[in-house]
């Protein structure tokens, strides 16, 4: 008996020591069969999916091929997409919220599943035209050139001219020309329509085409307007005509090499072609005219006739920065800057802030003006100064550069340049400047709000903080109340300036400015003389013993003495009568 060998074998694991054999395929003995389950492995994906272009709102579909799958599940990422269950899917109305996504699918069959490549969807943007095609006018039989741009869609775009809604055999490109024209043409309309490889569709505008009879000359329908731009800007002029074929702008009655088209710009306009006159000869075949002359107003760049200043405040003070912009073409655009920065809202030729932090100590803040035509200029820097009352104050009280003081300007105020010591002041940290009529002695009072303190042996005087910024000190002597007299305060911070240190106010009252130069003035109202007038009772001389002595008693009418009241005055103490007879 012969041995038949099965073309195919399979085992099965009964236990130990059991196998159970199962032949098939080979004819004879156990019949044909295909192996359960639909095959005895996973599937093998033969086509992978390939990327996809596609436009907002229209279709892109995704297809697999596999051998021995019988089930299919598409995916968006690693998402099951409910109902993609077949070997193409179609991603219906792309949005540009899915540009990028990718897509794969899952294949399988009863012995496993295996996972395609993912295929990447691109999603462009609707087609549409950048350029419409222009209304001409011609003169018969000249041709007429009509021509458009777009952007957008899937590439790669179709193109079809059409003259009255009916499309133009053979006219497919961007640009259609019509050559010869003639006056039956006169009113025909011509659009591009254009259609994407999504089959998403656009239509440019109309242009109307306007065809003069042989013979007729161009006829200017806008004259060039006058300009204005700033030195170093462009300035363009434009005219319109009907029928021109050819332009030819002029500066004064000289034709400019080049400026033939139906704008002319001066590139660069310079301070000389300030009140220059432009204009334009448009022709054609049959004739030229020329235009109305536009003259260009050629103004100076921008700049500032005030620049910002440096602001000192106490914390949490607010500031004010301002600065004067001049020059340039009408209107300027303003915009303040911090640190190089636009600072929201600040558009104006003043920045106010409300309140300072610490953080805002030693901000720098400049305004940008920018002109119509486009020119800009940037202001000085100025620095804020957010300081804090010092904790302890000292004060240097040697006032001789207020000294001496002539009568007759008692009632003026006395100017302070900001290196005080130089004039005989001393502040050397954040503090108070006072000013008074004389010079206070060691042990006079000094009252500052609610703190005071006498003035040591070296003219000093030291007070502990916290301070109220008062606007009005008292400086008295315990031993001599009537000479008490309120004197003007000037809060003030130092700051380093350069090779000296720079005094800055503080804006309680205002007696105090910054000048350009860092300089700084207080003008302090001094107080008014506080001695009060002494009055003297003088008693009779007695008679003198020669009989020809000049000295004669004070007597009154009646023969009894006369009083006499002396007043301090400049050069000495004045005597008076002040009465006739007592």
């Amino acid at each position: 008996m012969a041995l038949r060998v099965p073309a195919s074998l399979r085992l099965r694991f009964l236990g130990p020591g059991l196998l159970l054999a199962a032949a098939w395929g080979c004819g004879g003995g156990g019949g044909g069969g295909s192996a359960p389950g639909g095959g005895s492995a996973p599937p093998v994906i033969t086509q992978q999916p390939a990327d996809q272009a596609t436009t907002v709102g229209r279709t892109a579909t995704f297809t697999v091929a596999a051998n021995g799958a019988t089930a299919y599940q598409w995916q968006s990422g690693s998402t099951d997409i409910p109902g993609a269950t077949g070997a193409s899917f179609t991603l219906a109305g792309a949005t540009a919220g899915q540009n990028g996504g990718t897509y794969r699918a899952i294949v399988s069959n009863s012995a496993g599943s295996v996972a395609s490549a993912s295929a990447t969807l691109t999603v462009n943007p609707p087609p549409a035209f950048t350029l419409q095609p222009l209304g001409l006018t011609v003169t018969a039989p000249a041709p007429a050139t009509f021509t458009a741009a777009a952007s957008g869609g899937t590439a790669p775009l179709a193109f079809q001219w059409s003259r009255g809604g009916v499309p133009i055999p053979g006219a497919t490109a961007l640009t259609y020309t019509l050559t010869p024209t003639s006056t039956a043409d006169n009113g025909a309309a011509f659009s591009l329509g254009l259609t994407d490889a999504a089959g998403a569709t656009a239509a440019s505008a109309a242009a109307v085409l306007q065809v003069l009879p042989a013979g007729t000359g161009p006829a200017i329908t806008q004259q060039p307007l006058s300009q204005a731009t700033t030195v170093g800007r462009p300035a363009s002029f434009t005219v319109v005509a009907t029928g021109a074929t050819a332009y030819q702008w002029q500066a004064g009655a000289t034709d400019i090499p080049g400026a033939t088209s139906a704008t002319y710009t001066v590139p660069a306009a310079t301070a000389a072609q300030n009140g220059s006159t432009f204009r334009v000869v448009v022709s054609n075949a049959s004739g030229s005219a020329t235009s109305a002359s536009a003259t260009l107003t050629v103004n100076p760049p921008p700049t500032f006739s005030t620049q910002p200043t440096a602001q000192a405040v106490l914390l949490p003070g607010g500031a004010t920065f301002t600065a004067t912009p001049a020059g340039g073409t009408a209107p300027l655009a303003l915009q303040w800057r911090r640190g190089g920065v636009p600072v929201p809202g600040a558009t104006q030729a003043s920045l106010t802030l409300p309140a300072t932090v610490p953080a805002d100590d030693g901000a720098v803040f400049s305004l940008a003006a920018t002109d119509a035509a486009g020119a800009t200029v940037l202001s000085d820097g100025a620095v804020l100064h957010a300081v804090a009352l010092p904790g302890t104050l000292t004060v240097h009280v040697g006032v001789r550069a207020l000294l001496p003081i002539p009568e007759a300007e008692r009632d003026a105020t006395l100017a302070l340049r900001a290196d005080l010591e130089t004039e005989g002041l001393s502040l050397s940290s954040d503090g108070a400047l006072l000013a008074w009529p004389e010079a206070p002695a060691a042990g006079w009072r000094v009252d500052l709000g609610a703190k005071h303190a006498l003035i040591g042996a070296d003219g000093v005087f030291t007070l502990a903080g916290p301070f109220d910024p008062v606007a009005t000190a008292t400086l008295s002597h315990p031993a001599d109340p009537q000479r008490s007299t309120p004197v003007p305060v000037a809060w003030l911070a130092a700051f380093s300036g350069g090779p000296s240190r720079i005094l800055v106010p503080l804006p309680f009252h205002g007696p105090c400015g910054m000048t350009q130069g860092d300089d700084l003035h207080c003008s302090l109202p001094l107080p008014p003389e506080t001695e009060p007038p002494r009055t003297l009772a003088a008693r009779p001389l007695p008679a003198p013993a020669a009989p020809n002595s000049t000295c004669e008693p004070a007597m009154g009418s009646n023969n009894k003495p006369r009083q006499i009241v002396y007043t301090p005055s400049p050069d000495g103490v004045r005597g008076s009568y002040p009465n006739p007879a007592i």
